[in-house]
């Protein structure tokens, strides 16, 4: 779940990063509406409360239409965090 977050925060495509306040809501949202791990390792359900702009969300979404995958583990995210 957190390796998401820190994947969007690094995506250039994005005009404005997610910050705390978007992660904690997404993070309550989740359990709420019963997204199981399989489904969160897949894709990232409830965008809309990690993404502050239509825009972001549409980028998101050409990422998406172009086969793009999403990490699951913090290896996948480089060296920065990986120490």
């Amino acid at each position: 779940m957190l390796v998401k977050f820190y994947w969007l925060r690094e995506q250039s495509e994005l005009r404005k990063k997610p910050s705390t306040s978007e992660l904690i809501d997404w993070i309550s949202a989740l359990p709420r509406a019963g997204v199981s791990m399989e489904k969160l390792e897949a894709h990232i359900p409830f965008v809309g409360a990690l993404l502050k702009t239509e825009q972001d969300v549409d980028a998101l979404g050409r990422f998406d239409q172009k086969g793009g995958k999403y990490p699951t583990k913090w290896p996948e995210l480089g060296p920065r965090y990986n120490q």
